[in-house]
């Protein structure tokens, strides 16, 4: 079973670039450019690829800067920490006297982008792929970025939102009922894993129609049930949305 994972996470290593050529294409309609790049380690121990964005020529340069900087600070982090797991492993086998099993196959981890939203005041990004550290299965791996291009910094869930509002209460109503909706079996699991709490909505995306929610494997249902998403049309949250705040500029 680990052979295939591997055989199809290398598919996924050689396809990807093409992938992201064409995503780039797509995302030509900004005052600004969006350019795929990539990051790679490839050897018996780590099978690493992040492909991310970069963007240029936008007018505000500090606000660049930071958007940039803030995606790879990012990625040049995951490849750290998947360096020190592998000596880390290295040490535990070595002090332990065991067969080198462990780093049979490369830690690894592939994340590819998608640009879920831009325009000259914003942009959303999402990078979704796996990670490896020992074990029977690989685990899902997840990176979201909502950016205010005007102020030049992160937007969180609640920037969203009119002030005071009980927005999670409202997400959450509407991301469990949709959830329910999917029979997985333990409504319990769904609805603690649903429930109205920060930590449970922090993955996020914005697009012209409305917001995607990110639910991670084990979260809501099982782990063999994979990650889940949730769409949230516009319409549905309207009356608790900033008109003034970072979807002003779809929503007019």
């Amino acid at each position: 079973m680990k052979k295939l994972l591997y055989i199809i996470a290398f598919v996924l290593f050689l396809i990807s670039d093409n992938y992201l050529a064409i995503a780039s294409k797509l995302n030509s309609k900004s005052d600004y450019q969006i350019i795929p790049h990539t990051l790679k380690i490839s050897n018996k121990e780590i099978l690493f690829k992040i492909s991310y964005p970069q963007i240029k020529n936008l007018e505000n340069k500090d606000s660049q800067e930071n958007f940039n900087k803030t995606i790879r600070v990012y990625v040049y982090t995951q490849m750290n920490v998947l360096k020190k797991e592998v000596r880390d492993t290295k040490v535990y086998i070595n002090k332990h006297k065991l067969p080198q099993a462990e780093l049979r196959f490369p830690h690894a981890i592939v994340q590819n982008f998608e640009t879920k939203f831009h325009n000259k005041y914003l942009i959303s990004i999402v990078l979704a792929g796996s990670i490896y550290t020992g074990g029977a299965h690989p685990n899902s791996l997840h990176y979201i970025l909502a950016f205010d291009l005007k102020k030049g910094k992160e937007v969180k869930l609640e920037n969203l939102f009119k002030h005071g509002m009980n927005y999670l209460e409202v997400i959450s109503r509407y991301c469990t009922d949709q959830l329910l909706k999917r029979n997985f079996g333990d409504k319990n699991w769904t609805k603690e894993g649903a429930s109205a709490k920060k930590e449970n909505y922090k993955y996020f995306y914005i697009t012209s129609s409305g917001l995607g929610i990110i639910f991670w494997r084990g979260q809501v249902a099982s782990m063999a049930d994979g990650v889940q998403e949730v769409f949230i049309p516009y319409n549905q949250i309207n009356d608790i949305i900033d008109s003034n705040g970072p979807l002003s500029s779809i929503l007019k």
